[in-house]
């Protein structure tokens, strides 16, 4: 079963990619990527030969933002709906 790449830290990610011999700096857009809820396919700004080891590789469960929660002290806080309807 493949995995989600929401389950991994920035940190994992970018690890990933030095793997893959991809600059660490993918690791940001992809997580970016995937929490404005866009799927692989739809990341625009990575090139294509890396959505296609991604669509192979890893689930891309894209997120949407159900609901913003703000803070007295500035601190936003998000509920996140997954593609699956999950909150």
């Amino acid at each position: 079963m493949k995995d989600s790449l929401l389950g991994y830290s920035y940190e994992e990610l970018a690890e990933l990619m030095k793997s893959l011999s991809v600059p660490s700096y993918r690791a940001k857009q992809i997580l970016e990527n995937l929490y404005a809820g866009k799927s692989f396919d739809g990341m625009s700004n990575i090139p294509a030969s890396l959505r296609t080891y991604l669509n192979q590789n890893y689930l891309d469960v894209p997120v949407a933002i159900e609901k913003k929660f703000y803070s007295r002290d500035g601190t936003v806080k998000y509920l996140f709906r997954l593609s699956d309807g999950e909150l």
